[in-house]
């Protein structure tokens, strides 16, 4: 992938892991170890007991011009010992960047943290969003992160209004813990966003929700134009200084843009993103994964 084409990846990885359970009193859950599947290097297929976040690293590191690391004082020294032990192993040249997320303010707070730190570079204001707490543990993952930004670019050449492209996956049953995205055909590759319904829970709701009898949801995997949804993380942070909402969420900033005539689209990746948020989650990736 040509330089001009690269983007600033940032892992947001500042939560506490509260529902993760006792592991997280002694382990940020991000370095908790897992199954990494990759075919395209020998030495990274079925590597048992990679980090996830040196999981993630390893199949964003060929779309990433800068990694930047969201995190909380608690953490950072685990996290940057995960990193350097991956850089020990691995020939990754991409440069790395902390930045601190002083409150759980949620995660739209934690890409407000990034983006003031970067007000001094927005004449490239994209930003490949995945959160520390999710895999893409598929030899597709590279091919599709790479994919993803050619087309979120093309697309930006052709629509100033674009301010979001979704990473997504479909999903059969049981769409009510999850935010589903509300889709309208758009091209072979590319659905257009209408709107991001968070766990929606009556039947009706659903069936208008379905895409050829199946659910399109919000993976936690995106990019977005940090510039062009400043105001709408500003209105964001307006409700919460006034007690209005606990947290500023980076789903409805970009639901408020929609609002507004901004634009947003969904690229349906070719496998399954795992979301390792909680004990029970991190215990069927190893189930699941066990027969391999």
């Amino acid at each position: 992938m040509s330089d001009d084409k690269k983007i600033k990846v940032v892992i947001p990885a500042a939560g506490n892991g509260t529902r993760f359970g006792p592991l997280t009193k002694y382990i940020p859950k991000e370095v908790l170890p897992i199954k990494f599947y990759k075919e395209e290097r020998e030495y990274h297929k079925k590597y048992n007991g990679t980090p996830i976040l040196q999981a993630n690293i390893l199949n964003l590191e060929k779309i990433a011009e800068k990694f930047i690391i969201v995190t909380n004082e608690m953490k950072e020294n685990s996290l940057e010992s995960c990193l350097c032990s991956l850089l020990m192993k691995y020939d990754i040249k991409v440069p790395f960047h902390f930045v601190k997320q002083e409150s759980p303010l949620g995660d739209g707070d934690a890409i407000y943290q990034v983006m003031k730190e970067l007000c001094g570079e927005y004449n490239n204001p994209n930003l490949f969003i995945h959160y520390g707490d999710l895999v893409y543990n598929s030899p597709k993952a590279e091919e599709d992160f790479k994919e993803a930004v050619s087309l979120y670019f093309k697309e930006k050449e052709k629509d100033e209004n674009l301010v979001a492209l979704f990473l997504t996956y479909s999903i059969e049953e049981d769409p009510s813990r999850f935010g589903v995205l509300s889709l309208e055909g758009y091209d072979n590759k590319l659905y257009k966003v209408k709107n991001i319904v968070e766990k929606p829970k009556d039947e009706e709701t659903q069936e208008k929700l379905k895409v050829n009898g199946k659910w399109y949801i919000n993976s936690g995997i995106l990019i977005i134009d940090a510039k062009k949804l400043e105001p709408y993380f500003g209105e964001e942070y307006k409700k919460v200084r006034r007690g209005e909402e606990k947290e500023a969420v980076l789903a409805k900033v970009i639901s408020n843009a929609l609002k507004d005539g901004k634009k947003a689209l969904a690229y349906p990746i070719q496998g399954e993103i795992e979301d390792l948020g909680t004990f029970d989650d991190w215990i069927l990736h190893h189930y699941k994964h066990i027969k391999r």
